[in-house]
Protein backbone atom coordinates (compact mmCIF):
# COMPACT_ATOMS: atom_id res chain seq x y z
CA UNK A 1 0.00 0.00 0.00
CA UNK A 2 1.32 3.08 -0.94
CA UNK A 3 1.57 6.63 1.09
CA UNK A 4 0.65 9.56 -0.41
CA UNK A 5 2.42 12.74 0.51
CA UNK A 6 1.54 16.29 -0.72
CA UNK A 7 4.64 18.76 -1.99
CA UNK A 8 4.48 22.27 -1.04
CA UNK A 9 4.28 24.50 -3.47
CA UNK A 10 3.70 21.66 -5.96
CA UNK A 11 0.38 19.79 -4.97
CA UNK A 12 1.36 16.42 -6.57
CA UNK A 13 2.03 13.80 -4.54
CA UNK A 14 4.68 10.92 -4.62
CA UNK A 15 5.72 7.63 -3.47
CA UNK A 16 7.55 7.47 0.19
CA UNK A 17 7.74 3.12 -0.48
CA UNK A 18 9.20 1.56 -3.35
CA UNK A 19 9.55 -2.48 -4.47
CA UNK A 20 13.15 -3.37 -4.12
CA UNK A 21 12.74 -6.88 -5.97
CA UNK A 22 12.28 -8.82 -2.82
CA UNK A 23 9.48 -6.74 -0.59
CA UNK A 24 8.13 -3.32 -0.23
CA UNK A 25 10.59 -1.12 1.65
CA UNK A 26 10.82 2.95 2.60
CA UNK A 27 12.21 4.43 -0.97
CA UNK A 28 15.00 6.49 -0.52
CA UNK A 29 14.92 7.72 -4.62
CA UNK A 30 12.47 10.14 -4.21
CA UNK A 31 14.45 13.72 -5.26
CA UNK A 32 12.69 15.51 -8.43
CA UNK A 33 16.09 16.82 -9.44
CA UNK A 34 19.07 14.58 -10.80
CA UNK A 35 21.71 15.83 -8.64
CA UNK A 36 19.99 15.40 -5.44
CA UNK A 37 18.97 12.03 -6.99
CA UNK A 38 22.45 10.80 -7.16
CA UNK A 39 22.99 12.17 -3.60
CA UNK A 40 20.35 10.67 -1.87
CA UNK A 41 21.88 6.84 -2.68
CA UNK A 42 22.56 4.80 0.28
CA UNK A 43 25.37 2.23 0.91
CA UNK A 44 22.42 -0.19 -0.38
CA UNK A 45 20.84 1.36 -3.19
CA UNK A 46 21.75 3.30 -5.84
CA UNK A 47 19.27 6.33 -6.52
CA UNK A 48 19.58 6.27 -11.12
CA UNK A 49 18.37 9.38 -12.63
CA UNK A 50 16.61 8.61 -15.71
CA UNK A 51 16.40 10.79 -18.67
CA UNK A 52 13.02 11.24 -20.83
CA UNK A 53 11.98 12.19 -24.39
CA UNK A 54 9.89 14.55 -22.96
CA UNK A 55 10.79 16.10 -19.57
CA UNK A 56 7.55 16.43 -16.93
CA UNK A 57 6.78 19.55 -15.10
CA UNK A 58 4.98 17.97 -11.79
CA UNK A 59 6.71 16.79 -8.85
CA UNK A 60 4.72 13.15 -8.89
CA UNK A 61 6.16 12.99 -12.69
CA UNK A 62 9.61 14.30 -11.26
CA UNK A 63 10.43 12.12 -9.16
CA UNK A 64 9.38 8.96 -11.06
CA UNK A 65 12.24 9.89 -12.89
CA UNK A 66 14.42 8.75 -9.86
CA UNK A 67 14.24 5.33 -9.04
CA UNK A 68 16.74 2.48 -7.25
CA UNK A 69 18.65 0.54 -8.49
CA UNK A 70 20.02 -2.01 -5.87
CA UNK A 71 22.49 -3.52 -8.42
CA UNK A 72 24.46 -0.65 -9.67
CA UNK A 73 27.88 -0.17 -8.23
CA UNK A 74 28.38 -3.47 -6.73
CA UNK A 75 31.32 -5.91 -8.08
CA UNK A 76 30.68 -9.63 -9.21
CA UNK A 77 30.99 -11.30 -5.87
CA UNK A 78 27.85 -8.77 -4.68
CA UNK A 79 26.46 -9.13 -7.48
CA UNK A 80 26.07 -13.01 -7.17
CA UNK A 81 24.48 -12.32 -3.57
CA UNK A 82 21.73 -10.59 -5.65
CA UNK A 83 20.85 -13.12 -8.21
CA UNK A 84 17.77 -13.09 -8.24
CA UNK A 85 17.41 -9.22 -8.98
CA UNK A 86 21.08 -8.72 -11.01
CA UNK A 87 23.58 -10.10 -13.72
CA UNK A 88 26.92 -9.63 -13.93
CA UNK A 89 29.05 -9.50 -17.25
CA UNK A 90 32.89 -7.89 -17.55
CA UNK A 91 31.85 -5.20 -20.16
CA UNK A 92 28.21 -4.02 -18.51
CA UNK A 93 28.98 -4.88 -15.10
CA UNK A 94 25.88 -5.40 -12.70
CA UNK A 95 22.67 -4.98 -13.87
CA UNK A 96 19.24 -4.82 -13.24
CA UNK A 97 17.14 -8.14 -14.76
CA UNK A 98 14.06 -6.20 -16.33
CA UNK A 99 11.74 -8.80 -15.12
CA UNK A 100 13.35 -9.16 -11.41
CA UNK A 101 12.82 -5.47 -10.26
CA UNK A 102 8.84 -5.48 -11.08
CA UNK A 103 6.33 -6.11 -8.29
CA UNK A 104 3.89 -8.77 -8.53
CA UNK A 105 0.72 -6.72 -10.05
CA UNK A 106 3.81 -5.37 -12.89
CA UNK A 107 5.05 -9.08 -13.25
CA UNK A 108 1.54 -10.34 -14.06
CA UNK A 109 0.89 -7.24 -16.68
CA UNK A 110 4.43 -8.17 -18.38
CA UNK A 111 4.01 -10.76 -21.28
CA UNK A 112 7.83 -11.42 -20.84
CA UNK A 113 7.88 -11.86 -16.81
CA UNK A 114 5.86 -14.61 -14.72
CA UNK A 115 5.82 -14.32 -10.99
CA UNK A 116 8.00 -17.26 -9.07
CA UNK A 117 5.50 -17.90 -6.00
CA UNK A 118 8.11 -19.95 -3.94
CA UNK A 119 11.03 -17.80 -4.91
CA UNK A 120 8.97 -14.74 -4.43
CA UNK A 121 10.14 -12.60 -7.18
CA UNK A 122 9.50 -11.64 -11.06
CA UNK A 123 11.76 -14.00 -13.64
CA UNK A 124 12.04 -13.99 -16.86
CA UNK A 125 9.28 -15.95 -18.75
CA UNK A 126 10.92 -19.11 -20.08
CA UNK A 127 10.41 -18.63 -23.18
CA UNK A 128 12.20 -15.22 -23.21
CA UNK A 129 15.44 -18.05 -23.28
CA UNK A 130 14.21 -20.34 -26.02
CA UNK A 131 16.47 -20.86 -29.01
CA UNK A 132 14.12 -21.81 -31.66
CA UNK A 133 10.98 -20.03 -30.54
CA UNK A 134 8.20 -21.40 -33.54
CA UNK A 135 9.77 -24.86 -33.05
CA UNK A 136 8.94 -24.82 -29.17
CA UNK A 137 5.67 -26.66 -28.26
CA UNK A 138 5.15 -23.97 -25.76
CA UNK A 139 5.91 -20.82 -27.35
CA UNK A 140 5.59 -18.40 -30.14
CA UNK A 141 7.01 -15.39 -31.51
CA UNK A 142 5.27 -12.61 -31.21
CA UNK A 143 6.04 -9.10 -32.41
CA UNK A 144 10.07 -9.97 -32.38
CA UNK A 145 9.57 -11.43 -28.64
CA UNK A 146 9.02 -14.93 -27.85
CA UNK A 147 6.14 -15.59 -25.89
CA UNK A 148 4.24 -17.99 -24.19
CA UNK A 149 1.81 -20.25 -26.89
CA UNK A 150 -1.46 -19.29 -27.21
CA UNK A 151 -4.00 -20.34 -29.90
CA UNK A 152 -2.83 -17.77 -32.45
CA UNK A 153 -0.08 -19.22 -32.72
CA UNK A 154 -2.39 -21.68 -35.33
CA UNK A 155 -4.30 -18.74 -36.77
CA UNK A 156 -3.53 -20.18 -40.25
CA UNK A 157 -2.73 -23.72 -39.43
CA UNK A 158 -6.37 -25.44 -39.38
CA UNK A 159 -4.48 -28.98 -38.50
CA UNK A 160 -1.90 -27.93 -36.19
CA UNK A 161 -4.85 -26.03 -34.26
CA UNK A 162 -7.06 -29.33 -34.25
CA UNK A 163 -3.95 -31.15 -32.50
CA UNK A 164 -2.79 -28.75 -29.92
CA UNK A 165 -4.86 -30.46 -27.64
CA UNK A 166 -8.31 -29.25 -26.27
CA UNK A 167 -7.39 -26.38 -25.57
CA UNK A 168 -7.47 -24.66 -29.36
CA UNK A 169 -10.32 -25.00 -31.39
CA UNK A 170 -10.40 -24.55 -35.36
CA UNK A 171 -13.79 -22.56 -36.66
CA UNK A 172 -14.18 -22.31 -40.43
CA UNK A 173 -14.74 -19.00 -41.73
CA UNK A 174 -14.63 -18.07 -45.36
CA UNK A 175 -13.86 -14.60 -44.38
CA UNK A 176 -10.25 -15.39 -43.70
CA UNK A 177 -7.81 -16.16 -46.05
CA UNK A 178 -7.00 -19.58 -44.42
CA UNK A 179 -10.46 -20.22 -44.39
CA UNK A 180 -11.46 -19.95 -40.43
CA UNK A 181 -9.24 -19.64 -37.78
CA UNK A 182 -7.67 -20.89 -34.39
CA UNK A 183 -9.66 -19.43 -31.32
CA UNK A 184 -9.48 -20.82 -27.30
CA UNK A 185 -12.10 -23.70 -26.45
CA UNK A 186 -14.08 -21.04 -24.10
CA UNK A 187 -14.50 -18.61 -27.22
CA UNK A 188 -15.55 -20.80 -30.00
CA UNK A 189 -18.71 -18.92 -30.04
CA UNK A 190 -17.67 -15.45 -30.24
CA UNK A 191 -17.53 -13.96 -33.83
CA UNK A 192 -13.61 -11.82 -34.47
CA UNK A 193 -15.06 -8.55 -32.56
CA UNK A 194 -13.69 -4.79 -32.12
CA UNK A 195 -15.06 -3.98 -28.86
CA UNK A 196 -14.35 -0.17 -27.62
CA UNK A 197 -14.85 0.04 -24.06
CA UNK A 198 -16.27 3.67 -22.82
CA UNK A 199 -15.57 4.09 -18.87
CA UNK A 200 -16.33 7.26 -16.66
CA UNK A 201 -13.77 9.15 -15.15
CA UNK A 202 -15.67 11.19 -12.52
CA UNK A 203 -14.80 12.17 -9.37
CA UNK A 204 -17.38 9.97 -7.87
CA UNK A 205 -15.41 6.70 -9.50
CA UNK A 206 -12.24 7.20 -6.80
CA UNK A 207 -14.53 6.35 -4.07
CA UNK A 208 -14.20 3.05 -2.43
CA UNK A 209 -16.77 0.14 -3.54
CA UNK A 210 -16.81 -3.56 -2.80
CA UNK A 211 -13.26 -5.12 -2.81
CA UNK A 212 -11.60 -1.57 -3.76
CA UNK A 213 -10.36 1.44 -2.01
CA UNK A 214 -10.47 3.47 -5.09
CA UNK A 215 -13.07 1.83 -7.60
CA UNK A 216 -11.58 3.62 -11.17
CA UNK A 217 -8.04 1.61 -10.09
CA UNK A 218 -10.22 -1.66 -9.04
CA UNK A 219 -11.96 -1.14 -12.20
CA UNK A 220 -7.96 -0.92 -14.37
CA UNK A 221 -7.31 -3.92 -12.61
CA UNK A 222 -10.47 -5.56 -13.68
CA UNK A 223 -10.02 -4.62 -17.27
CA UNK A 224 -6.42 -5.92 -17.03
CA UNK A 225 -7.51 -9.12 -15.63
CA UNK A 226 -10.38 -9.03 -18.80
CA UNK A 227 -7.80 -8.14 -21.66
CA UNK A 228 -5.78 -10.81 -20.32
CA UNK A 229 -8.05 -13.76 -20.50
CA UNK A 230 -9.63 -12.77 -24.18
CA UNK A 231 -8.51 -14.53 -27.31
CA UNK A 232 -6.73 -11.58 -28.64
CA UNK A 233 -6.12 -10.92 -32.76
CA UNK A 234 -2.21 -10.36 -31.59
CA UNK A 235 -2.71 -7.08 -34.20
CA UNK A 236 -1.02 -4.17 -33.15
CA UNK A 237 -2.98 -0.41 -33.18
CA UNK A 238 -1.32 0.27 -36.55
CA UNK A 239 -3.49 -2.78 -38.62
CA UNK A 240 -6.17 -1.00 -38.22
CA UNK A 241 -8.70 -1.62 -40.87
CA UNK A 242 -6.89 -3.92 -42.67
CA UNK A 243 -7.19 -7.01 -39.81
CA UNK A 244 -6.73 -10.29 -40.91
CA UNK A 245 -6.66 -12.15 -38.03
CA UNK A 246 -9.79 -13.56 -35.89
CA UNK A 247 -9.89 -12.97 -31.84
CA UNK A 248 -10.57 -9.62 -29.94
CA UNK A 249 -9.14 -6.24 -30.32
CA UNK A 250 -9.62 -3.60 -27.78
CA UNK A 251 -9.71 0.20 -27.09
CA UNK A 252 -10.92 2.11 -24.25
CA UNK A 253 -12.19 5.45 -24.09
CA UNK A 254 -12.29 7.39 -20.94
CA UNK A 255 -15.22 10.11 -19.92
CA UNK A 256 -16.43 12.99 -18.19
CA UNK A 257 -16.99 16.32 -18.04
CA UNK A 258 -12.95 17.09 -18.74
CA UNK A 259 -12.66 14.84 -21.61
CA UNK A 260 -10.53 16.83 -24.45
CA UNK A 261 -9.51 19.60 -21.92
CA UNK A 262 -6.00 19.62 -22.07
CA UNK A 263 -5.68 21.69 -18.57
CA UNK A 264 -7.37 18.68 -16.73
CA UNK A 265 -6.99 15.67 -19.37
CA UNK A 266 -4.47 15.18 -22.35
CA UNK A 267 -5.92 13.57 -25.29
CA UNK A 268 -5.70 9.48 -25.57
CA UNK A 269 -3.59 10.24 -28.63
CA UNK A 270 -0.92 11.69 -26.52
CA UNK A 271 -0.06 8.14 -25.67
CA UNK A 272 2.03 7.21 -28.48
CA UNK A 273 5.24 5.76 -27.73
CA UNK A 274 6.64 3.11 -29.97
CA UNK A 275 5.98 -0.25 -28.92
CA UNK A 276 3.88 0.80 -26.06
CA UNK A 277 0.70 2.94 -26.43
CA UNK A 278 -2.09 2.45 -29.09
CA UNK A 279 -2.77 6.16 -29.49
CA UNK A 280 -6.82 5.70 -28.38
CA UNK A 281 -7.01 3.19 -31.63
CA UNK A 282 -7.87 -1.09 -31.23
CA UNK A 283 -5.20 -3.24 -30.55
CA UNK A 284 -5.30 -7.26 -30.26
CA UNK A 285 -1.79 -6.91 -28.44
CA UNK A 286 -1.67 -7.37 -24.51
CA UNK A 287 1.49 -5.17 -23.90
CA UNK A 288 -0.28 -2.47 -25.69
CA UNK A 289 -3.41 -2.52 -24.16
CA UNK A 290 -1.71 -2.64 -20.96
CA UNK A 291 -0.04 0.37 -21.44
CA UNK A 292 -3.02 2.02 -22.75
CA UNK A 293 -5.01 1.35 -19.30
CA UNK A 294 -1.66 2.40 -17.51
CA UNK A 295 -2.51 5.62 -19.09
CA UNK A 296 -5.61 6.10 -18.27
CA UNK A 297 -5.07 4.91 -14.72
CA UNK A 298 -2.34 8.06 -14.85
CA UNK A 299 -4.34 10.39 -16.41
CA UNK A 300 -7.42 9.97 -14.54
CA UNK A 301 -9.67 12.72 -15.49
CA UNK A 302 -11.17 13.26 -11.90
CA UNK A 303 -14.54 15.31 -13.41
CA UNK A 304 -17.60 16.56 -11.73
CA UNK A 305 -20.10 14.71 -13.81
CA UNK A 306 -20.57 11.95 -16.82
CA UNK A 307 -20.61 13.67 -20.01
CA UNK A 308 -21.28 11.14 -22.84
CA UNK A 309 -21.23 12.78 -25.69
CA UNK A 310 -17.89 12.76 -26.57
CA UNK A 311 -16.76 9.32 -25.45
CA UNK A 312 -19.45 8.12 -27.93
CA UNK A 313 -18.32 10.51 -30.83
CA UNK A 314 -14.70 9.19 -29.88
CA UNK A 315 -16.04 5.45 -29.97
CA UNK A 316 -17.61 6.17 -33.45
CA UNK A 317 -14.68 7.15 -35.11
CA UNK A 318 -12.49 4.03 -33.69
CA UNK A 319 -15.35 1.91 -35.29
CA UNK A 320 -15.74 3.82 -38.58
CA UNK A 321 -11.86 4.11 -39.18
CA UNK A 322 -10.17 0.83 -37.68
CA UNK A 323 -12.74 -1.68 -37.75
CA UNK A 324 -13.29 -3.71 -40.92
CA UNK A 325 -16.79 -5.25 -41.69
CA UNK A 326 -15.96 -8.83 -41.18
CA UNK A 327 -15.39 -8.05 -37.37
CA UNK A 328 -18.57 -7.58 -35.02
CA UNK A 329 -18.32 -4.40 -33.63
CA UNK A 330 -19.30 -3.82 -29.39
CA UNK A 331 -19.65 -1.00 -27.37
CA UNK A 332 -19.95 -1.31 -23.84
CA UNK A 333 -20.44 1.43 -21.51
CA UNK A 334 -19.19 1.38 -17.80
CA UNK A 335 -20.17 3.97 -15.27
CA UNK A 336 -22.04 4.22 -11.56
CA UNK A 337 -23.50 8.18 -12.73
CA UNK A 338 -26.24 9.33 -14.78
CA UNK A 339 -24.95 10.41 -18.09
CA UNK A 340 -25.49 14.04 -19.58
CA UNK A 341 -24.65 15.69 -22.17
CA UNK A 342 -22.16 18.97 -22.68
CA UNK A 343 -24.26 21.09 -20.79
CA UNK A 344 -25.60 18.46 -18.47
CA UNK A 345 -29.10 18.77 -19.13
CA UNK A 346 -30.20 15.91 -21.01
CA UNK A 347 -29.56 12.54 -22.00
CA UNK A 348 -29.95 9.99 -24.05
CA UNK A 349 -33.31 10.35 -25.77
CA UNK A 350 -32.99 13.93 -27.10
CA UNK A 351 -36.07 14.78 -24.84
CA UNK A 352 -36.50 16.41 -21.54
CA UNK A 353 -35.45 19.79 -21.07
CA UNK A 354 -32.59 20.12 -23.49
CA UNK A 355 -32.17 23.91 -24.81
CA UNK A 356 -30.58 23.03 -28.26
CA UNK A 357 -27.44 24.56 -27.55
CA UNK A 358 -24.57 23.84 -30.23
CA UNK A 359 -22.49 20.88 -28.91
CA UNK A 360 -19.04 20.58 -30.43
CA UNK A 361 -18.11 16.46 -30.00
CA UNK A 362 -21.03 16.96 -32.93
CA UNK A 363 -19.67 19.81 -35.05
CA UNK A 364 -23.24 22.01 -35.66
CA UNK A 365 -25.40 19.55 -34.79
CA UNK A 366 -28.09 20.90 -31.62
CA UNK A 367 -28.27 18.79 -28.49
CA UNK A 368 -31.75 17.96 -28.74
CA UNK A 369 -31.10 15.75 -31.63
CA UNK A 370 -27.54 14.00 -31.25
CA UNK A 371 -29.28 10.48 -30.59
CA UNK A 372 -31.55 10.85 -33.78
CA UNK A 373 -28.15 11.91 -36.01
CA UNK A 374 -25.30 10.08 -34.22
CA UNK A 375 -27.12 7.06 -32.29
CA UNK A 376 -28.23 5.89 -35.43
CA UNK A 377 -24.78 6.15 -36.76
CA UNK A 378 -23.29 4.04 -34.88
CA UNK A 379 -26.57 1.45 -36.31
CA UNK A 380 -25.58 2.18 -39.34
CA UNK A 381 -21.88 1.09 -38.23
CA UNK A 382 -23.45 -1.99 -37.22
CA UNK A 383 -22.28 -1.30 -33.25
CA UNK A 384 -24.15 -3.20 -30.73
CA UNK A 385 -24.36 -1.49 -27.49
CA UNK A 386 -24.31 -2.53 -23.99
CA UNK A 387 -23.87 -0.92 -20.64
CA UNK A 388 -22.81 -1.68 -17.01
CA UNK A 389 -23.87 0.22 -14.07
CA UNK A 390 -21.05 -0.19 -11.56
CA UNK A 391 -23.26 -0.15 -8.36
CA UNK A 392 -22.26 0.24 -4.61
CA UNK A 393 -19.53 2.60 -5.00
CA UNK A 394 -19.23 5.37 -2.35
CA UNK A 395 -22.58 5.88 -1.04
CA UNK A 396 -24.26 4.20 -3.85
CA UNK A 397 -28.08 3.33 -3.52
CA UNK A 398 -30.78 2.04 -5.52
CA UNK A 399 -32.09 5.59 -6.78
CA UNK A 400 -29.04 5.90 -8.36
CA UNK A 401 -29.19 2.83 -10.04
CA UNK A 402 -32.70 3.08 -11.46
CA UNK A 403 -31.47 6.97 -12.30
CA UNK A 404 -28.51 5.37 -14.57
CA UNK A 405 -31.44 2.55 -16.20
CA UNK A 406 -33.45 5.42 -17.58
CA UNK A 407 -30.87 7.44 -18.93
CA UNK A 408 -28.77 5.01 -20.46
CA UNK A 409 -31.50 3.30 -22.24
CA UNK A 410 -31.54 5.02 -25.25
CA UNK A 411 -27.87 4.90 -25.93
CA UNK A 412 -28.25 0.44 -26.15
CA UNK A 413 -29.25 -1.41 -28.96
CA UNK A 414 -32.60 -3.72 -28.33
CA UNK A 415 -33.86 -5.21 -26.64
CA UNK A 416 -32.59 -2.89 -23.86
CA UNK A 417 -33.39 -5.56 -20.82
CA UNK A 418 -30.78 -7.69 -22.53
CA UNK A 419 -27.79 -5.26 -23.08
CA UNK A 420 -27.70 -3.43 -19.21
CA UNK A 421 -26.75 -5.17 -15.63
CA UNK A 422 -25.71 -3.72 -12.63
CA UNK A 423 -22.60 -4.91 -10.88
CA UNK A 424 -19.99 -3.99 -8.53
CA UNK A 425 -16.60 -3.37 -9.83
CA UNK A 426 -15.02 -6.68 -8.33
CA UNK A 427 -17.86 -8.63 -10.28
CA UNK A 428 -18.34 -7.01 -13.40
CA UNK A 429 -15.28 -9.28 -15.08
CA UNK A 430 -16.85 -12.29 -13.70
CA UNK A 431 -20.48 -12.13 -14.06
CA UNK A 432 -20.95 -9.96 -16.88
CA UNK A 433 -18.45 -9.05 -19.45
CA UNK A 434 -16.12 -12.39 -18.72
CA UNK A 435 -19.40 -14.49 -19.96
CA UNK A 436 -19.88 -12.41 -22.86
CA UNK A 437 -18.85 -15.54 -25.01
CA UNK A 438 -21.65 -17.70 -22.81
CA UNK A 439 -24.92 -18.23 -25.17
CA UNK A 440 -26.69 -18.43 -21.28
CA UNK A 441 -25.60 -15.36 -19.99
CA UNK A 442 -27.16 -12.05 -20.46
CA UNK A 443 -24.95 -10.45 -23.20
CA UNK A 444 -23.47 -13.40 -24.36
CA UNK A 445 -27.11 -14.23 -25.75
CA UNK A 446 -26.98 -11.33 -27.52
CA UNK A 447 -23.17 -11.64 -29.15
CA UNK A 448 -22.15 -15.78 -28.88
CA UNK A 449 -23.33 -16.34 -32.02
CA UNK A 450 -21.22 -18.36 -34.35
CA UNK A 451 -22.31 -17.50 -37.80
CA UNK A 452 -20.19 -19.51 -39.16
CA UNK A 453 -21.03 -22.67 -38.05
CA UNK A 454 -24.90 -22.44 -37.24
CA UNK A 455 -24.26 -26.24 -36.08
CA UNK A 456 -21.88 -26.05 -33.89
CA UNK A 457 -21.87 -23.42 -30.93
CA UNK A 458 -18.68 -24.78 -28.99
CA UNK A 459 -17.89 -28.29 -26.68
CA UNK A 460 -17.99 -26.52 -23.91
CA UNK A 461 -21.83 -25.33 -24.66
CA UNK A 462 -23.02 -28.89 -23.65
CA UNK A 463 -23.41 -29.97 -20.22
CA UNK A 464 -25.01 -33.55 -21.59
CA UNK A 465 -23.19 -36.70 -23.21
CA UNK A 466 -26.12 -37.46 -25.48
CA UNK A 467 -25.95 -33.08 -26.90
CA UNK A 468 -22.01 -33.45 -26.61
CA UNK A 469 -22.14 -36.63 -29.42
CA UNK A 470 -24.67 -35.00 -31.35
CA UNK A 471 -22.23 -32.63 -32.45
CA UNK A 472 -19.83 -33.71 -34.65
CA UNK A 473 -17.11 -31.35 -33.97
CA UNK A 474 -17.30 -32.71 -30.24
CA UNK A 475 -16.57 -36.11 -27.93
CA UNK A 476 -17.83 -36.75 -24.40
CA UNK A 477 -14.69 -37.95 -22.18
CA UNK A 478 -15.80 -40.01 -19.51
CA UNK A 479 -14.16 -40.78 -15.89
CA UNK A 480 -11.65 -38.91 -14.23
CA UNK A 481 -8.66 -40.28 -12.64
CA UNK A 482 -8.38 -39.91 -8.90
CA UNK A 483 -4.91 -39.11 -9.44
CA UNK A 484 -2.46 -37.14 -11.70
CA UNK A 485 0.92 -36.92 -12.80
CA UNK A 486 2.03 -34.22 -11.55
CA UNK A 487 1.35 -32.46 -8.46
CA UNK A 488 0.19 -29.36 -9.81
CA UNK A 489 -2.65 -31.22 -11.66
CA UNK A 490 -6.18 -31.28 -10.24
CA UNK A 491 -7.83 -34.57 -10.64
CA UNK A 492 -11.28 -32.97 -10.34
CA UNK A 493 -10.34 -31.12 -13.17
CA UNK A 494 -9.39 -34.12 -15.86
CA UNK A 495 -5.55 -33.63 -14.23
CA UNK A 496 -5.90 -29.78 -15.80
CA UNK A 497 -4.15 -27.45 -13.77
CA UNK A 498 -5.72 -24.27 -12.07
CA UNK A 499 -5.44 -21.45 -14.56
CA UNK A 500 -3.18 -18.98 -13.54
CA UNK A 501 -5.65 -15.83 -13.95
CA UNK A 502 -7.13 -17.32 -10.43
CA UNK A 503 -4.02 -17.88 -8.10
CA UNK A 504 -2.70 -14.59 -8.94
CA UNK A 505 -6.38 -12.85 -7.77
CA UNK A 506 -6.13 -15.65 -4.79
CA UNK A 507 -3.00 -17.81 -4.30
CA UNK A 508 -4.57 -19.86 -1.36
CA UNK A 509 -6.98 -21.68 -3.79
CA UNK A 510 -6.61 -25.34 -3.87
CA UNK A 511 -8.24 -28.31 -6.46
CA UNK A 512 -10.76 -28.42 -3.98
CA UNK A 513 -11.79 -24.93 -4.52
CA UNK A 514 -12.10 -25.77 -8.68
CA UNK A 515 -14.60 -27.64 -10.50
CA UNK A 516 -15.79 -27.77 -14.37
CA UNK A 517 -18.73 -26.26 -14.95
CA UNK A 518 -20.45 -27.15 -18.67
CA UNK A 519 -16.35 -27.87 -19.57
CA UNK A 520 -14.79 -24.77 -18.09
CA UNK A 521 -12.44 -24.53 -14.68
CA UNK A 522 -14.24 -22.42 -12.29
CA UNK A 523 -12.38 -21.61 -8.98
CA UNK A 524 -14.38 -19.84 -5.98
CA UNK A 525 -12.95 -19.93 -2.27
CA UNK A 526 -16.03 -21.46 -1.56
CA UNK A 527 -16.52 -24.32 -3.23
CA UNK A 528 -15.70 -27.82 -1.71
CA UNK A 529 -15.39 -29.80 -4.53
CA UNK A 530 -13.02 -32.97 -3.04
CA UNK A 531 -11.59 -35.36 -5.94
CA UNK A 532 -12.46 -36.95 -7.70
CA UNK A 533 -15.56 -35.00 -8.70
CA UNK A 534 -17.68 -35.11 -11.98
CA UNK A 535 -18.63 -37.45 -14.17
CA UNK A 536 -17.51 -36.40 -17.51
CA UNK A 537 -17.00 -33.86 -19.76
CA UNK A 538 -17.48 -32.88 -23.37
CA UNK A 539 -14.18 -31.23 -24.99
CA UNK A 540 -13.47 -31.03 -29.14
CA UNK A 541 -13.55 -34.61 -30.79
CA UNK A 542 -10.58 -36.91 -31.29
CA UNK A 543 -11.26 -37.15 -35.06
CA UNK A 544 -10.25 -33.48 -35.55
CA UNK A 545 -6.96 -34.17 -35.06
CA UNK A 546 -6.73 -35.76 -38.73
CA UNK A 547 -6.17 -33.05 -40.97
CA UNK A 548 -7.35 -34.79 -44.77
CA UNK A 549 -9.71 -36.66 -46.12
CA UNK A 550 -7.15 -39.38 -46.87
CA UNK A 551 -6.00 -39.02 -43.19
CA UNK A 552 -9.85 -38.96 -41.99
CA UNK A 553 -10.73 -43.03 -41.05
CA UNK A 554 -14.05 -44.64 -41.54
CA UNK A 555 -14.95 -44.15 -37.97
CA UNK A 556 -15.48 -40.48 -38.50
CA UNK A 557 -16.61 -38.62 -41.29
CA UNK A 558 -14.92 -35.61 -42.86
CA UNK A 559 -16.95 -32.70 -43.42
CA UNK A 560 -15.91 -31.01 -47.07
CA UNK A 561 -17.73 -27.92 -46.60
CA UNK A 562 -15.69 -27.09 -43.53
CA UNK A 563 -12.82 -29.39 -44.07
CA UNK A 564 -12.66 -31.00 -40.87
CA UNK A 565 -12.91 -34.64 -39.96
CA UNK A 566 -15.51 -34.77 -37.40
CA UNK A 567 -17.04 -37.47 -35.48
CA UNK A 568 -19.53 -39.74 -36.99
CA UNK A 569 -23.58 -38.54 -35.99
CA UNK A 570 -26.47 -40.78 -36.84
CA UNK A 571 -28.81 -38.23 -38.86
Amino acid sequence: QNEWVEWSGFGDAVYVCAWDGFTCDINPCQQISAGDCTAASTIGTTCQWTVPAVMPTTAGQLADLCRANRCMGKNSGECATLSELCTFSAITGCEEKACAILNPVECAHNVLCVYDSDAEVCVDEPCASVANCDASADCMTSHGSCVPKTCNKWHTDKCECSRDGPECEWVHDAAFTAGGTCVAEEFVTCPAMDIVVLFEGSARMAAGGPGYRNSFNGMMEQLRDWAGSLPLSDEDHTIGSSSTHGGIRLAFVQMSDYYGDPARHPDPADCTAPGTCTGGRLSGRLDELHADLDWHESNFQNGDYSYVTRGLASAKQIFSTDSPAFRKKVLFVLGSNGFMDTDGDCCCTGSGSCDGATDPAWGSSAVATWYSNHIRDLDTLGVERFAVFLKDIGMGYLGQQNNYKTKVQGLLSAPTTQHWQARTVNRMISQTLGKMCDPTSRFGGELAVNTRNATHLGCTTWNLEDECNADGQCQWFTGRSSTCDETDQCPQLNCRTIPEKFLTSNPMLTCANCELERGRIKCRSITNNPAPGGSGHCGPADCLQHCTSAECPSSCHWNAAHELCENRVCA
